[in-house]
C-alpha cells in the first residue's frame, strides 16, 4: 500500500522499481537467449535487482512504525515516483527493438536517480552497516554487467542487429 511522502511510502516506490528492473532483465534474458552469452549478463542483472528488493523487504521490515510513518526528506518522494513514471514505458520488454536499445535503457536506469534512491536507502535506515562498501561495490558490479553485456554481444554496430526474440514464448509470463 502505498503511504505518500512517507518513509513506507518511498521503500513502496523502491521496492517496485527493483521488481519492475527484475522483470525488465528477464524478459531481456528471453528475448536475446538465441544469445547465450548476452542472456547470462541479463540474468545476472535480474538476480541483482531481486536480491536489491528482498534486502529494501527486509530493512524496511525492520523499521519502527514511527519511522515508517514519518515524512520523506521533502522533495524524495516525488523524484522516486517521477523516476518511476518515467521509466515505466521504457521497461516494457516489447517496445525494445535492438540489443542496442535494450543496453541503453539499461545503462540509463543503472545510473539514474532510481538506484541512488535504493543506495540511500539502505545507507539510511540499515541501522549498522554490516558491508559499508556494500553500495559502491553494487554500483561497481552492475558497471561490469554492462561492460560484459557491451563486450559479449560484439558492441554497438553488431547489438543494433541483434533483434529481439519474442515468438517462441510470450514474455513475460512468469511472475517475479
Amino acid at each position: 500500500m502505498m503511504h505518500k511522502g512517507t518513509v513506507a511510502g518511498l521503500f513502496d516506490l523502491a521496492i517496485a522499481a527493483e521488481k519492475a528492473a527484475a522483470y525488465f532483465y528477464q524478459g531481456h534474458s528471453e528475448a536475446f537467449r538465441g544469445e547465450p552469452a548476452v542472456a547470462a549478463c541479463w540474468k545476472g542483472l535480474m538476480s541483482d535487482e531481486l536480491l536489491h528488493k528482498e534486502q529494501l523487504s527486509r530493512v524496511f521490515a525492520a523499521l519502527p512504525q514511527t519511522v515508517r510513518s514519518a515524512d520523506a526528506e521533502p522533495g524524495q518522494y516525488e523524484r522516486a515516483a517521477e523516476n518511476l513514471r518515467r521509466f515505466g514505458p521504457m521497461l516494457n520488454v516489447r517496445n525494445v527493438q535492438n540489443l542496442e536499445e535494450a543496453y541503453d535503457i539499461a545503462y540509463e536506469l543503472e545510473y539514474s536517480e532510481v538506484n541512488l534512491i535504493f543506495h540511500a536507502l539502505l545507507g539510511d535506515y540499515t541501522p549498522q552497516p554490516s558491508d559499508p562498501d556494500f553500495a559502491l561495490r553494487l554500483i561497481r558490479d552492475h558497471a561490469g554487467r554492462l561492460e560484459e553485456l557491451l563486450r559479449t554481444s560484439g558492441g554497438p554496430e553488431r547489438m543494433r542487429g541483434v533483434l529481439p526474440d519474442f515468438d517462441r514464448k510470450r514474455q513475460g509470463e512468469r511472475a517475479i
